[in-house]
């Protein structure tokens, strides 16, 4: 109880002036009972650093805090900020409305004001990143939340400016300009490129297969996406399909053209140059066609002329997938397929037809821990352009989905830790390693929090992960292992504002308890 009000003391002070008397008054008779456990160590508290506060705001900030402590226990055990106030009050009480309706004035105004005055005050000393999932986060399908610009005007200063280091990560496919263009009209503020990761975002440090030539597999501007990352020798299905005309006949239309055309072998397969790579970057249209042409270039060394002397080849031929998700939220009331039900299937027929399992080169996107750590290597760059001179220790990941953000979060968090003990630190599976040899910022997080919202796949009526059923069926890739305790947010939110608003609060709390820590001069 003690660490309690000292950690709720320590968050209380950094706000600023009283609210009226009258809101005074409802709050104190909500939550005085609470209030008598705080008391003396308000007063010993308030003749430290922070002793230019009023009296009269700080009081009424420990007893709201107290309340909210007495409640949930600590801040980063919450489901949001009004069911965390309104729950110390009996339906019977009188000013329950009244109360009600302060409260959230308070939220409105109060509050976003503090801490934006708490981010600009510190901005020297802020040495945290945080990193939001797009899809089911900031908005769903074309259509943005409106919790989304309040959060980003909570995390910009008076100018527009933003205060905080932050990225955007996202699963799903597309370039990264025509994204941040996106992001920024949803957001109403300026979002650059390199603010954004895509699933496909980590190949950027990929470069042994810069210059290799590749097949790029997904939907959009495949072209553009690849040359975007350093890829130099780029090729579609569609290339493949036309020189080896005779492969894709699941087409009943295709089987007619070549009879139709008197077609026996391919004009173009004799110059046709070897595949050397394979990139997954998405779930790709007309499934039985990628489908059919993959496993065919892969049994074949990437050239599907003839069939190899002796059988199917069991060789290191190179494959990389882009987003692993097996479903995603869009604007129909059930999540749809992503590419991680098209690699299912992928990963299926290879097996029923050579009796071996796929072997993947890399897997990247979330829950990857290389993708995590490109995530920090983004943020630490966007630190330093924004003026922060203090390293990130703290990484926060806003996300809906369990299955991956969270996931991944708390596997970024497990390798932060085996790192500190080893450097070389391997992983389970060689699919998901993080080279030493590739180029990022240094690594400098010593933890990576993840905060669930109620915006996304996450539905909060089946309740908190850790309260539901075991669940036998693994929905995640099959190269990440079944870990219930790895679906577990650090914290719960409604939206990506109180998210914010709660990261902001936890921050506060830490800075002032650095404060007080430090020497007099």
């Amino acid at each position: 109880m003690l660490l309690l009000s000292n950690k709720l003391l320590s968050i209380s002070c950094f706000f600023k002036p009283p609210v009226t008397h009258s809101i005074q008054a409802v709050m104190c008779s909500s939550i005085n009972m609470c209030y008598s456990a705080f008391s003396a160590h308000y007063h010993c508290f308030n003749s430290g650093s922070f002793s230019n506060i009023r009296n009269e705001r700080a009081h009424i900030l420990v007893r709201y805090k107290a309340a909210r402590g007495n409640s949930c226990c600590s801040f980063f055990n919450h489901s949001s900020s009004e069911n965390r106030f309104l729950k110390i009050h009996q339906p019977n009480n009188h000013n329950f409305s009244e109360v009600k309706r302060d409260y959230r004035r308070w939220t409105k105004t109060r509050l976003p004001t503090e801490l934006r005055h708490f981010l600009q005050t510190m901005n020297k000393k802020i040495d945290f990143g945080i990193i939001f999932d797009i899809d089911g986060v900031l908005g769903r399908g074309s259509v943005p939340f409106a919790a989304s610009k309040r959060m980003m005007r909570l995390l910009s200063d008076n100018d527009g400016k933003v205060q905080v280091p932050i990225a955007f990560c996202t699963n799903s496919s597309g370039t990264l300009k025509d994204k941040a263009v996106c992001i920024s009209k949803w957001l109403d503020t300026e979002v650059r490129p390199q603010q954004v990761i895509a699933a496909h975002s980590p190949l950027s440090v990929f470069t042994e297969f810069h210059h290799k030539r590749v097949l790029v597999v997904g939907q959009g501007k495949l072209h553009e996406m690849a040359e975007e990352l350093g890829f130099t020798k780029i090729v579609t299905i569609d290339e493949v399909k036309e020189a080896f005309p005779l492969l894709d006949i699941v087409d009943h239309g295709n089987r007619n053209y070549i009879a139709k055309n008197r077609i026996t072998r391919s004009q173009s397969r004799d110059e046709f140059e070897p595949i050397e790579a394979i990139i997954l970057f998405g779930e790709p249209t007309k499934w039985e066609t990628h489908l059919q042409l993959l496993i065919d270039l892969m049994v074949t060394g990437g050239h599907p002329s003839f069939v190899p002397d002796k059988g199917i080849v069991d060789s290191d031929f190179p494959i990389i997938a882009c987003n692993m998700d097996l479903v995603f939220m869009a604007e129909a009331c059930m999540p749809r397929f992503g590419h991680g039900a098209f690699l299912v299937c992928l990963e299926s027929l290879y097996k029923k037809i050579t009796g071996r399992d796929l072997q993947y080169t890399a897997l990247v996107g979330k829950p990857s821990e290389i993708t995590y750590r490109y995530a920090e290597h983004c943020i630490t760059r966007e630190a330093v352009k924004i003026g922060i001179e203090l390293p990130i220790r703290t990484l926060y990941m806003v996300g809906d989905n369990p299955e991956v953000d969270v996931f991944g979060s708390n596997l970024y968090n497990r390798y932060i830790a085996q790192c500190m003990v080893n450097e070389n630190a391997g992983l389970s599976h060689a699919s998901r390693e993080v080279p030493s040899s590739y180029k990022f910022t240094s690594q400098t997080a010593t933890k990576c929090n993840s905060i669930l919202v109620d915006t996304g796949v996450y539905n909060s009526k089946l309740g908190k992960i850790e309260d539901q059923e075991y669940d036998v069926y693994h929905h995640g890739h099959r190269d990440f292992e079944t870990n219930q305790h790895l679906r577990i947010p650090t914290t719960y939110c409604t939206d990506v504002y109180e998210a914010v608003s709660a990261i902001i609060e936890q921050e506060m709390g830490s800075m002032d308890l650095l404060n007080n820590n430090e020497p007099n001069k």
